[in-house]
């Protein structure tokens, strides 16, 4: 008999099951305070209220559109384009090693453009080889013609970076540079090269290049440079 009470007596034991106490997170809105937890809506969501999560239609549409189908890529693929490895911790793909391809594709295939172009000077070429005009790679244009400036300004100009993921903790009051606005741009556009290689192949990328990037690339790399000549010439 006292066995019988002993096995009851651990059985309640065992089959009891405390109450637990219910709480209540609070999910942060507003600028980072440090302790407490931001509302995920909030964290996927830019400074200018693009959401990471929305129609990725709408949010993909300038990049598509500039591509034009015969350098269109997937839909997933160019969302990554436009997001930067700061948005929301860079948990969602980012773009840092299409960027990182498309800017070594970049930077040869204009190196290629510009030592095939007639050299502007009356004097004998004595660095030409081959009729290539190597003597023009240390110079400011073609050290600027793929540099960060003149391609975060080309995506200024033709709306690219009208949407991009990614994270600068103080815009107010900053110019474009200044902001991080500028570098983001630029390394979108690399990207979008290196998405167009990724999915078209080498060939494919440097005739979007020829044709999308280039002549436009060119001509406000060259206002870029004669701006930096005119105000060190106004500097001495």
């Amino acid at each position: 008999m006292n066995n019988f009470r002993v096995m009851a007596s651990r059985v309640t034991r065992v089959t009891h099951i405390p109450s637990q106490a219910s709480r209540n997170i609070y999910l942060h809105k507003g600028p980072r305070l440090s302790g407490l937890k931001k509302d995920p809506l909030e964290v996927f969501t830019t400074s200018d209220g693009h959401k990471y999560d929305n129609d990725v239609h709408q949010n993909v549409k300038y990049i598509q559109d500039f591509l034009s189908d015969k350098f269109h890529i997937g839909n997933e693929l160019a969302l990554q384009v436009i997001t930067h490895k700061s948005f929301a911790n860079g948990i969602k793909p980012y773009n840092e090693k299409l960027s990182a391809m498309g800017s070594k594709i970049l930077n040869l295939h204009l190196a290629k453009l510009v030592i095939e172009q007639p050299s502007k000077s009356s004097s004998v070429n004595e660095l030409a080889i081959n009729n290539k005009n190597l003597d023009v790679l240390g110079q400011p244009m073609s050290r600027e013609l793929a540099g960060r400036l003149s391609l975060g300004v080309f995506a200024k100009l033709n709306k690219l970076n009208s949407v991009m993921f990614w994270n600068s903790y103080s815009t107010q009051g900053l110019n474009f540079e200044a902001s991080g606005e500028m570098k983001v741009s630029a390394q979108m556009v690399y990207a979008m090269i290196g998405a167009v290689h990724f999915t078209h192949g080498k060939k494919v990328a440097e005739e979007f290049i020829n044709e999308k990037i280039f002549p436009e690339v060119e001509t406000i790399t060259r206002d870029v440079v004669e701006a930096d000549v005119k105000q060190a010439q106004e500097a001495t």
